[in-house]
This record gives C-alpha cells, sequence and structure tokens, in this order.
C-alpha cells in the first residue's frame, strides 16, 4: 500500500515577488496559452507580434 501524496504548501506575494513557504523567491517560467489561440486563423493572419516568441 503506498502513502497518499503530500499536499504542497501554497506560494503566496510579497510586495511583487512570488515566494515560498520559506520566504524563498520563486521564478515561474513559461506561458499558457488558452485553447482559442490554437485555432488557426484565415491567411495565417493573427494578432500576436511576429516576434512573441523571442523572449530570451
Amino acid at each position: 500500500m503506498t502513502q497518499p501524496a503530500q499536499a504542497m504548501p501554497w506560494v503566496r506575494t510579497d510586495g511583487v515577488r512570488f515566494v515560498d513557504h520559506a520566504g524563498r523567491q520563486l521564478l515561474l517560467r513559461g506561458v499558457n496559452l488558452g485553447g482559442d489561440c490554437k485555432v488557426p486563423f484565415p491567411d495565417g493572419g493573427t494578432d500576436v507580434p511576429t516576434d512573441f516568441a523571442d523572449h530570451r
């Protein structure tokens, strides 16, 4: 029999930072796009700038 999964501590804000339960700053990475962003547009047109993915 396996043990139940442990609950993860909550993330909170401290001013303009996200911090963990010990007060350490968290760096959140990534972008979540909704399903409507993945639907093809006629003639390939979108309202997303052409340099959207050039974030590095």
